[in-house]
């Protein structure tokens, strides 16, 4: 992706954020990010003053407060204005809306699809 940009825009300054990831309960073989992480990488991005925000991660909702913390931070991102690019559910579509997607307003989504993995109208071509 960096390499990309860096073609695109090549004066663009990254600042990459890492996210907290733990294994699954449940199942060792699968990594979950952990909510508290994406909060505290999405509030250094907007103290940072980053002009696009690029969130290529999906976490499931647990109905915690971390849910509530994420979906708050999301949007004051949002609404200051800052681009972000987010990613559809990691489990294919027509599945339950996975944050970052989900605490955006649909139609701030600046992204290839819909939280529900579907293309817009727009961009299918029909």
């Amino acid at each position: 992706m960096a390499r990309h940009i860096y073609y695109m825009c090549p004066s663009a300054e990254i600042y990459v954020l890492r996210l907290e990831d733990y294994h699954h309960p449940e199942d060792p073989n699968l990594r979950l990010i952990a909510a508290r992480s994406a909060v505290k990488a999405i509030r250094a991005a907007v103290r940072k003053e980053v002009n696009i925000n690029s969130m290529p991660w999906t976490i499931e909702p647990t109905g915690t407060e971390g849910d509530q913390k994420l979906g708050l931070t999301i949007a004051d991102a949002a609404q200051r204005g800052i681009p972000m690019f987010y990613s559809a559910s990691d489990r294919g579509a027509k599945q339950n809306a996975t944050y970052s997607s989900k605490a955006a307003p649909e139609e701030s989504l600046p992204s290839v699809q819909h939280q529900s993995g579907e293309m817009p109208l727009h961009q299918s071509g029909v």
